[in-house]
């Protein structure tokens, strides 16, 4: 059965601390690949305070170049707004001729709000979780969440009798940076250049991006 991590966000931009999360999830769950899948229309932001999606497609190519393992796949595009993870996932899943289990790449940020989820139950039925420590959270909170979804502690995961899905737990310090940071420093010097890839910061300049401090 080939594992294939799942990672979905904004990328907006992709930054080392993505790369760095995908390459510890590929190492910890023996994944075969990891595939960065960009939002096109995510329920949470509003589309007009998003950079392009061709551009931002752009430079998650450009960031995992080299990179055998990772690819990126545009499946949102084609998808009608707002994209939810359920109708990715039912897209990836229709569309998938071999055997795959899919092991999703999440921050526990994120995951903590997994019950607001557009039907969540489907969807933590359908993939495994790689759960990415935050600051300000807690293996605590987490293990409240999870006993919430019935899966049960074993040695190194959770596990749901009834699903046959696991839950992991990545306790690493990823680089200090984020998107929003980099939006707001990108027309100015003070933009940290090895918080992203080099060819994504010459993306950034060459297109003007950020240029407003968004």
């Amino acid at each position: 059965m080939r594992a294939t991590g799942l990672f979905g966000g904004t990328f907006d931009p992709v930054h080392v601390g993505h790369i760095e999360l995908a390459r510890h999830a590929l190492e910890y769950c023996r994944l075969a690949e990891v595939v960065f899948i960009p939002a096109a229309s995510p329920p949470h932001k509003s589309r007009k305070h998003l950079t392009a999606f061709h551009h931002r497609v752009a430079m998650l190519t450009l960031a995992t170049e080299g990179e055998s393992r990772f690819s990126v796949c545009e499946v949102e595009k084609d998808l009608p707004p707002p994209t939810y993870t359920v109708d990715t996932l039912n897209h990836l899943l229709q569309k998938n001729t071999c055997a795959t289990e899919y092991y999703f790449i999440i921050g526990i940020d994120a995951f903590l709000d997994i019950h607001t989820w557009k039907e969540y139950e489907k969807v933590i039925g359908q993939v495994h979780f790689i759960v990415a420590a935050r600051p300000g959270y807690t293996v605590s909170d987490l293990q409240e969440c999870i006993a919430s979804l019935h899966y049960q502690k074993k040695v190194d995961h959770w596990y749901n009798a009834s699903s046959k899905r696991k839950i992991y737990y990545l306790e690493l310090e990823l680089a200090d940076v984020s998107s929003t940071d980099i939006r707001k420093t990108a027309g100015s010097s003070t933009l940290p250049k090895d918080a992203i890839a080099p060819a994504v910061f010459k993306y950034i300049k060459d297109h003007n991006l950020y240029s407003s401090g968004r």
